[in-house]
């Protein structure tokens, strides 16, 4: 969120009020999920294919 230099109080609070932080962080997530290859593949997978997968998994960078 930014505000320029011309902006007022009452604006900036009514722009924080119309945010909700946890809401755009859970966006965030499940957009970059959504867009995650976790490489299973569509069929039944046992705990060493879990296993393996979860250990070839990698982590994306803090955002």
């Amino acid at each position: 969120m930014f505000f320029g230099q011309d902006v007022n109080v009452e604006h900036m609070a009514e722009t924080s009020r119309g945010h909700d932080p946890i809401h755009q962080c859970a966006e965030s997530i499940r957009h970059c999920l959504l867009e995650y290859d976790f490489d299973l593949q569509d069929q039944f997978c046992d705990k060493n294919d879990l296993k393996t997968a979860w250990e070839n998994t990698k982590i994306p960078e803090l955002l």
